[in-house]
């Protein structure tokens, strides 16, 4: 969490086994005074899409999902001071 900017990033580490899961969501139900940061999803750096945004989160889609990968995004959290 960053107090200036009211930013919080998650990093989730994914398939630290290197099993074969095919595709992977990621769910962020998020509560009142808490909004996804535009841009800000990444897979091992690179930008990825958000695959839906709604009153109450957002879904994040993670294709062919065969080795260790790192998801980070961030949220703008209004409440947290």
């Amino acid at each position: 969490y960053t107090p200036d900017s009211h930013i919080l990033t998650w990093t989730i580490s994914l398939n630290q086994r290197g099993a074969n899961l095919g595709t992977v969501q990621v769910k962020d139900w998020l509560p009142q005074g808490v909004s996804y940061v535009d841009g800000s999803a990444k897979v091992n750096g690179v930008p990825i899409e958000v695959s839906k945004i709604d009153g109450n989160g957002i879904v994040l889609q993670i294709e062919q999902v065969t080795n260790a990968k790192t998801l980070t995004y961030q949220n703008y959290c209004l409440w947290l001071f």
